[in-house]
């Protein structure tokens, strides 16, 4: 039976060092560690009943489920095992309530609250056996301001990627094996091979990070890893949603999760911005002397052998280059330029993406139907920022972390969600970008200067612009559709809100629409 546990939180610098801490000084490295997240901390105590004899929950919140933590934690105390929750914030009173016995009494055995930092909790829980020494030792690993190629800031940096690992790959043992590196002394250099390999992993995919709690971020994880399951290169996916939402963070998941192409190329190509001449070169390559200073080269398709191609914003293609993409999906085989015998694509996944309303296009005659569904064979929508809000605040703290090293405050997160973004993460992150630079911290007022500096701006909802033939009425019906369609999920009161009209004005206008359409399917089948 292991006889302590230690349950520490990830996502602020201090809690890894704050856990060695513990783990050296305390309890002599004589303890489990593991990471944990509110959302996880009911699942991790459920099973200490029967391993553990004492568990440390180190910092790790109690607001997001405090109910299914409460009856998990009675259920350790019911078993004998001694539960401590050391932290450097209060619990609020609300929650606090769920957190006591019939009896009167605490689950908890010890409640150990230090105005600061983990680090001066850690202290008092163990005034004895922690010195402020040791305090000031290890908190240079989570605030040391030394270069990054320093051992503090290596350290730092190797905490950053096993967090990483666990959150987005799953991968548990990497965060607790680095805290005990750090609590036993261990340079960096001497550490585990496999421990700095996931710091270079970290820096080259680590940039990209599909963040989100809403339940269709949720289902876009679970659509993506189950895609990844299928290496068949058949299998194609298609991401669309408008500009900003990390369709190419998506595409990047599905590469990294796919066991026989993680290790390939992951190769992208900008769609936007191509003619044909040079979309046949960048993706078929070219022999010597097909053209004016022509040499040998590999396109993207041979490059991307065993791995995966990108086409990001695939809808812009002229219908040209539709034709040619499509003959080489439909055949499997490709013509280098200048070159006179096919040869065959090796292994390549291939993932589109469009920030635009797809469907339309191929109704307007602006895709290629056949293309479309040569590539639509697994379809992930990407929502915006203003359909899924609950997402904000944990894409700002991820970003804010990343930028400055501290945590957003309360205030903070719900000023940023009194704005919509339509630019979605992207302007989030400009955002917060100009924050650090301007050293802003009230960010109501960085919201209201947000939203004067960007007031002309054309909201990219992922429709084309409205035709010159288009009339008045038809236009705004169907941009009052637009906007209904995306805050579906919303009551037609915020539908109104953000149109600046009565919610009887809305349904007029949908009313329009709806009938709109309807003619417009008459008209169609009626030409049959």
């Amino acid at each position: 039976m292991a006889k302590r546990m230690i349950m520490t939180g990830w996502g602020l610098p201090e809690y890894a060092p704050a856990a060695a801490m513990l783990l050296r000084c305390a309890f002599k490295c004589s303890a489990e560690v593991i990471g944990s997240s509110q959302q996880y901390l009911p699942t991790a105590l459920k099973h200490c009943a029967e391993t553990c004899s004492e568990v440390y929950v180190l910092g790790v919140g109690l607001t997001k489920d405090p109910k299914a933590i409460a009856a998990e934690l009675r259920a350790l105390k019911d078993a004998g095992v001694k539960v401590w929750w050391i932290s450097a914030r209060e619990m609020p009173s609300e929650v606090a309530i769920e957190f006591m016995m019939k009896d009167g009494g605490s689950v908890f055995d010890k409640v150990v609250i230090a105005e600061g930092d983990l680090f001066d909790a850690v202290q008092k829980a163990f005034p004895r056996q922690v010195t402020q020494k040791d305090v000031e030792t290890f908190r240079r690993f989570a605030f040391g301001r030394t270069k990054g190629d320093s051992e503090e800031g290596r350290y730092r940096h190797l905490f950053t990627a096993a967090d990483w690992k666990h959150k987005n790959d799953r991968e548990m043992g990497y965060y607790p094996r680095a805290i005990f590196g750090l609590a036993n002394g261990v340079r960096y250099d001497a550490l585990e091979t496999d421990l700095h390999k996931i710091v270079d992993y970290y820096n080259k995919w680590g940039k990209r990070e599909l963040i989100g709690v809403s339940p269709h971020m949720l289902e876009v994880r679970q659509m993506a890893e189950k895609a990844a399951e299928c290496d068949d290169p058949v299998v194609r996916v298609l991401i669309t949603g408008p500009s900003g939402t990390g369709k190419e963070t998506v595409a990047q998941l599905i590469h990294r999760k796919s066991k026989s192409r993680a290790n390939g190329a992951f190769l992208t190509f900008n769609c936007a911005c191509t003619t044909a001449s040079l979309f046949e070169s960048k993706l078929f390559g070219s022999v010597k002397g097909a053209f004016t200073d022509a040499r040998d080269s590999r396109g993207l398709l041979e490059a991307a052998a065993n791995g995966t191609l990108f086409l990001d914003e695939v809808a812009e293609l002229d219908l040209e280059m539709q034709g040619q993409l499509l003959r080489v999906l439909q055949d499997g085989d490709f013509l280098k330029v200048g070159e006179s015998v096919p040869r065959r694509i090796q292994n390549v996944r291939i993932i589109a993406a469009t920030n635009k309303d797809i469907v339309r296009l191929v109704n307007e005659g602006r895709f290629r139907e056949d293309l479309y569904y040569r590539l639509n064979v697994i379809q992930i929508r990407m929502k915006s920022l203003a359909e899924r809000p609950e997402d904000i605040p944990e894409i700002a703290k991820t970003i804010w972390y990343r930028e400055t090293g501290k945590s957003l405050s309360r205030e903070q997160r719900a000023a940023l969600c009194r704005y919509d973004f339509p630019g979605n993460a992207r302007e989030l992150e400009n955002m917060l970008i100009y924050a650090r630079v301007m050293k802003v911290t009230d960010f109501g007022e960085l919201v209201e200067h947000w939203k004067r500096e960007n007031a002309g701006l054309r909201r990219d909802m992922g429709h084309e612009p409205v035709s010159d033939d288009e009339s008045l009425d038809a236009a705004v019906a169907r941009h009052v559709r637009m906007v209904a369609d995306r805050y579906k999920d919303r009551p037609v009161k915020e539908i109104a809100r953000r149109l600046g009209c009565s919610e009887n004005t809305v349904r007029k206008w949908l009313k329009v629409s709806e009938s709109g359409a309807s003619a417009q399917e008459n008209a169609t089948v009626g030409g049959l």
